[in-house]
């Protein structure tokens, strides 16, 4: 399957998210991948999970939830677990409003504090998300009852 991919802007509560989506008519699901540490570069090919994502039929869209600007002024912004959720609704909302991205299956991939962020998000919107897969992250960092009552597996 080729891909196509496209570098994005996605508007999120004042700021603009940079993102880059990997897509192709045939795709059976999005996976969105989300960072929370740091600032990888997007545009950089060969990401081993959504490598085996875009290899297994799925679209992949990779979002950095915090700007370089973030990053360089706070070293803990990482950690602001209610800002990040509404980084990842904003992000499930704009694909919902993206013809080619309309009623595909949408999954959570994260790692680090973004893991938490997940979990929230999926807690407030359930019907949003079918899967959240955290690799290494802290999902200890959503809290107790998010933790009880997420329902996405």
């Amino acid at each position: 399957m080729k891909l196509r991919h496209t570098p994005l802007s996605i508007p999120a509560n004042g700021v603009w998210l940079d993102g880059m989506l990997a897509h192709a008519p045939d795709v059976r699901a999005l996976a969105l991948c989300l960072h929370s540490q740091g600032y990888p570069p997007l545009e950089q090919p060969g990401r081993p999970v959504e490598l085996a994502l875009q290899a297994a039929g799925f679209a992949t869209m990779t979002v950095n939830l915090l700007t370089r600007q973030e990053v360089q002024r706070d070293p803990d912004a990482s950690f602001n677990i209610p800002r990040l959720t509404e980084r990842v609704l904003a992000a499930a909302e704009w694909t919902a409003h993206q013809p080619p991205l309309t009623g595909l299956p949408l999954a959570l991939v994260v790692g680090d504090t973004g893991c938490a962020a997940a979990i929230r998000a999926a807690v407030r919107a359930p019907e949003a998300f079918t899967a959240i897969a955290c690799l290494g992250g802290r999902a200890d960092l959503a809290g107790a009852e998010p933790l009880r009552a997420v329902r996405t597996p």
